[in-house]
């Protein structure tokens, strides 16, 4: 989440207030454990080589980002806190108190000593952090049971993955059947430098339908389809072996299936435009699934179907849950004081 800060300097008394978000003033040795943490994640994501990246992400390099991705995460835990405390949730069951109790003595061993010692790490801190985050996770948790979401929308997020709409479309049988093929190609587009399909010219278009006209015209003469494959297709990756490739109904536009469906062994199809060069096949033989091929296909397919459904809850829940703290963000007072907005990430995480 984009954060908008409302202040850009301390006017706090305090001078070892390095931000303050709302009434709650944050020092330097909270501040370097959201750093730690933050710094972890960015590890665990691209290792050490992710801080050479220089345009992480909006121009900005990976330290830049991971800095104000710690800060957002300390803003929303701070926010979160007042809320919870204004609506009277302020208080940890035993249960979770141990739990807090042992994770914050994990954290806090696991920690370099010298990093401790440096920006004055005490256990309390630890403590203190993990029970906003348990504290600020509550009332997310609280605040997305409350919301009700409509089924409809729900279905729309699933139907945003074109590869499920499709496949839902189809019969398992279509959708195993393959068709093993020998495939000759001739295109009338080209990749760019941003491997980015583009139309040639007229002239190479119009020597392109020659080229594969010829090679209809000779494979209908009799000479071998593999011979005329390897002569004229500008795939590589055409099917010249015995087996050829496999294709399934799946891969392939509407307009080539019928063409395939049309043709018996042995044969090949007519010269057929597709999207980006012309194509002949020949239909070397069709493999259809069998009984329990089919029955295992489509326990897959519902187990892949619940997942979506169960992730399309989760990021229309996230989505609500982003769009209520935002409201909650706006009025609070965000001050940045001059030793966070000097400090350097990765200097402060090495010392």
């Amino acid at each position: 989440m984009t954060l908008v800060v409302i202040g850009c300097s301390s006017n706090k008394t305090n001078p070892n207030t390095w931000l303050s978000v709302g009434n709650a003033e944050v020092g330097e040795a909270e501040v370097m454990v959201y750093l730690f943490q933050t710094y972890n994640d960015f590890l665990a994501f691209g290792g050490e080589d992710v801080w050479d990246i220089k345009d992480f992400s909006g121009g900005k390099s990976a330290d830049e980002v991971a800095k104000q991705g710690a800060l957002d995460n300390l803003i929303k835990v701070k926010v979160l806190n007042q809320k919870a405390k204004e609506q009277g949730i302020m208080t940890l069951s035993e249960s979770e108190v141990n739990l807090l109790e042992q994770e914050a003595k994990n954290y806090y061993d696991s920690l370099p000593e010298n990093f401790k010692t440096n920006h004055g790490i005490s256990l309390e801190t630890i403590y203190d952090v993990i029970e906003d985050n348990y504290r600020a996770k509550g009332l997310e948790n609280q605040t997305i049971e409350s919301y009700e979401l409509d089924p409809g929308d729900v279905e729309e997020k699933v139907r945003e993955n074109t590869e499920y709409v499709k496949l839902k479309s189809e019969k398992a049988i279509d959708i195993l059947t393959s068709y093993y093929v020998q495939h000759i190609v001739v295109y009338t587009h080209e990749k760019n430098s941003d491997e980015v399909w583009v139309t040639l010219d007229e002239e190479k278009i119009i020597q392109a339908r020659s080229k594969i006209e010829a090679a209809y015209e000779a494979a209908n003469q009799g000479i071998p389809f593999e011979d005329v494959l390897t002569e004229y297709s500008e795939d590589p990756l055409s099917g010249a072996e015995d087996l050829g490739i496999m294709l399934s109904k799946f891969q392939l536009p509407e307009d080539f299936i019928v063409h395939l469906q049309e043709v018996d062994k042995g044969e090949m199809t007519p010269i057929i435009e597709g999207e980006y060069g012309f194509h002949i096949f020949k239909l070397l033989f069709v493999e259809t699934p069998d009984k329990d091929t089919i029955g295992e296909y489509n326990t897959q397919f519902d187990v892949w179907e619940k997942s979506l459904y169960e992730e399309a809850r989760a990021n229309l829940y996230k989505e609500a849950f982003d769009t209520i703290y935002s409201k909650w963000l706006q009025g609070v007072a965000i001050e940045l004081g001059p030793k966070w907005l000097e400090l350097d990430f990765l200097e402060a995480i090495k010392n």
